[in-house]
């Protein structure tokens, strides 16, 4: 599976006398990319620097490198389910999970950009289903620190760039517009991958020619006419409690606003994906117990077919009405 500085392979190790399921990443030679040149060399630095610093349940954790020759490789924990850009259009995952999946990265951001009172600021930079890795449970790990910048917590930083890097489809326009960099530059990023979870479809088209077929277009061209709910995912489409769709629609369309004081922080968009859950999660109960409901009625007469064969075939009853005769 090839990542954006190289080759991702599923591997085991030796350790403490047993195997050990691992991912491994093989770092791919200097080259040029969207027209700006890459240095795997500070790649791997500046990934090995974050994942060896910071350590959180929905980052992918190190387990181990190699740097010898022209040879960089990192190795992270294992995430057997591979990277969330596989799985938009798979049917068998449900909303509830999706959810949880969301809630997951949300919880990761929010530890980057100094929710949890750390010391410092993880800037991304590159978010994006694809490096969002998946454990057996479908836990969220984001990966990817390539191209990270960190600061200080008490600090309030915006980067000037010489040269925009970033994903199509996934790049914040101010930051491609204006060079300037923050860390609601990530939540924009975070909100075109909610809505890859939401629709189904990656944010950019691998043929794709031109911006306008990019998803976070489709999704402002469509809630500027309020029809965004045309473009849900149609194999989750039925499932999901209408509570919970309009929550996470309106947090997730909020990561996609033109001002960036306007976009949420990692955190508020935890707290109402958390509600979404919730509102699922209540919906789902109560339409199990009406299903047990209807089950039991049919169980009851199953039991007892000649409650139902009575009911069924009993005649209708005419009334004949009678005449007094006078004498």
């Amino acid at each position: 599976m090839r990542g954006g500085y190289g080759m991702l392979y599923n591997g085991k190790i030796q350790y403490h006398n047993r195997h050990k399921k691992v991912v491994v990443k093989r770092f791919s030679p200097d080259r040029y990319l969207n027209g700006v040149w890459f240095s795997s060399e500070h790649g791997f630095l500046k990934e090995f620097e974050v994942l060896f610093k910071y350590k959180h349940e929905n980052i992918i954790g190190i387990v181990g490198y190699c740097k010898e020759m022209n040879e960089k490789i990192i190795v992270y924990e294992n995430a057997s389910k591979g990277s969330l850009d596989r799985y938009l259009n798979d049917t068998s995952i449900t909303w509830t999970e999706r959810l949880k999946i969301c809630i997951g990265i949300a919880n990761g951001l929010k530890f980057l950009h100094g929710g949890d009172i750390e010391e410092d600021v993880v800037i991304h930079r590159d978010i994006k289903s694809s490096n969002i890795l998946l454990t057996k449970n479908w836990k969220a790990k984001i990966s990817g620190f390539e191209l990270a910048l960190t600061h200080p917590t008490n600090e309030v930083v915006k980067y000037v760039m010489n040269h925009v890097v970033g994903s199509p489809g996934y790049c914040d326009p101010m930051y491609w517009e204006t060079h300037i960099l923050t860390k609601e530059s990530d939540m924009y990023s975070f909100g075109v991958v909610l809505f890859e979870i939401l629709c189904g479809r990656l944010a950019c088209p691998k043929d794709f020619k031109n911006s306008s077929q990019f998803l976070d277009i489709l999704v402002k061209r469509h809630f500027q006419v309020a029809r965004l709910d045309d473009i849900v995912f149609e194999g989750i489409r039925e499932q999901i409690a209408p509570k919970s769709l309009s929550t996470f629609r309106r947090i997730a369309f909020q990561c996609l606003n033109e001002e960036r004081k306007e976009r949420p922080t990692a955190s508020q968009v935890m707290v109402q994906l958390l509600k979404a859950l919730e509102f699922q999660e209540a919906y789902e109960i109560l339409e199990g117990s009406k299903l047990q409901s209807n089950y039991k009625a049919i169980l009851r007469f199953s039991e007892s077919p000649e409650i139902y064969s009575a009911m069924a075939k009993r005649p209708l009853q005419t009334h004949t009405p009678t005449h007094s005769q006078t004498r």
